[in-house]
C-alpha cells in the first residue's frame, strides 16, 4: 500500500509538471493572438476608436469597419455569433478595462426575438482565456460561467472544449483579423427558397431584456458614451409573420429614450439580392447597410465634436 502511494505521488507530480509545462507552451503560442477571430480581447487593446459595434453574427457579418474608415470613422466590430445584450455588456466592460476610455458612440443590435437570455452559444471560442486569466477578462469568463476547474487546471478548458489543436496550429483563424469583420458570402437568395422562420417558437423575457438595457445605458452614460440601438434587415419579414414583432424594438427605445438606427425596412427585407440566408446579409447587403449606418452616424459624430 505504501509503495502504491509513493508511485501515485510520483505520477501525480510528473503529470502536474507536464500539464503546467504544456500549458505554458500553448499560452506562449497564442499570446496576443486570436485563434478564431471572435476571441479578440487583446486585439482591441490600445485602440482609439470612435464607434463600437456589438451584437450577434448579424452585426459581425454586416458592419464593415474598412468602409467606415474610408468615411473617416474609426470603429471596431465586436459582434459575436449567437450573443445578445448580456454579452455586449461584458465585452464593453472588458474593452473599458483595457483601454481606460470609451468611444463616444456605442451601437448595439437590439432584436428581442433573438435575446433568449444568457446565451452559452460558442462558449468554446473563449476557453483560451481561462487559465491564468487576466483580471480584465473576468467579465467575459463570468458571462460564460467557466467553472473553477476550467479556470485553474492547466489545459483543462482547452481539452474540454476541443480547442487545443487550434491553439497549437492556429489553423482556424477568421477574416476578422484582417478585415475587422466576418466576411459574408457573395451568394444571394434569389435562386433559392429558404425555409420560413417560425417566429412563434421564439421565447424571450422582456423584463430581463429591459433590466439589461438599463444596465447598459447606465454603463455607457457613466463613461460619457452615447448608446444607440440598431435593427438590421431580416429576409421576407414581415411577410412570414402576421405580427410585426420587430416593432417591439421601437417601443423599447422610446421607453428608455435610446436612439434607434432602424434598417428593418420592407425595401431591404424583401430584396433577395442582399441576403446570403434568411438571417444574414451577403457582401452586397453588408456594403449597403454599412453605408446607411455611416449616413445615420454622421449626426451623432458631429455632436460628439468629431468634425
Amino acid at each position: 500500500m505504501i509503495q502504491f502511494f509513493k508511485r501515485f505521488t510520483v505520477f501525480s507530480i510528473i503529470l502536474t509538471i507536464t500539464l503546467f509545462t504544456l500549458q505554458i507552451i500553448v499560452s506562449n503560442i497564442i499570446d496576443n493572438k486570436s485563434i478564431n477571430g471572435q476571441d479578440n480581447l487583446d486585439q482591441t487593446t490600445g485602440k482609439k476608436s470612435e464607434v463600437l459595434f456589438f451584437g450577434s453574427s448579424r452585426i459581425l457579418a454586416s458592419i464593415n469597419p474598412k468602409i467606415l474608415l474610408d468615411a473617416r470613422v474609426k470603429s471596431e466590430n465586436l459582434g459575436s455569433s449567437g450573443q445578445g445584450i448580456r454579452f455586449a455588456i461584458a465585452r464593453y466592460r472588458n474593452y473599458l478595462a483595457k483601454n481606460h476610455k470609451s468611444p463616444k458612440i456605442i451601437v448595439c443590435s437590439m432584436e428581442p426575438l433573438f435575446e433568449s437570455g444568457d446565451s452559452r452559444f460558442e462558449k468554446d471560442r473563449f476557453a483560451r482565456y481561462c487559465w491564468n486569466a487576466n483580471p480584465n477578462d473576468t467579465p467575459i469568463l463570468n458571462y460564460f460561467k467557466f467553472n473553477w476547474c476550467e479556470r485553474n487546471i492547466p489545459l483543462y478548458a482547452l481539452l474540454k472544449y476541443r480547442k487545443i489543436w487550434d491553439c497549437i496550429f492556429l489553423n482556424n483563424r477568421s477574416s476578422w483579423l484582417k478585415e475587422g469583420m466576418e466576411i459574408p458570402s457573395s451568394n444571394s437568395l434569389c435562386a433559392t427558397s429558404p425555409k420560413r422562420f417560425d417566429f412563434n417558437t421564439i421565447k424571450y423575457n422582456l423584463n430581463q431584456i429591459e433590466t439589461q438595457i438599463q444596465i447598459f445605458k447606465n454603463l455607457a452614460e457613466t463613461n460619457s458614451a452615447k448608446l444607440i440601438f440598431i435593427q438590421l434587415p431580416f429576409y421576407r419579414y414581415p411577410i412570414d409573420s402576421p405580427n410585426n414583432q420587430f416593432e417591439l424594438t421601437e417601443h423599447i427605445c422610446k421607453k428608455f429614450k435610446i436612439d434607434l438606427i432602424n434598417l428593418h425596412r420592407d425595401s431591404l427585407n424583401q430584396d433577395c439580392s442582399i441576403f446570403c440566408d434568411q438571417y444574414h446579409l451577403n457582401k452586397k447587403g453588408s456594403d449597403i447597410v454599412t453605408n446607411l449606418v455611416i449616413n445615420q452616424l454622421e449626426t451623432y459624430l458631429q455632436s460628439a465634436q468629431r468634425f
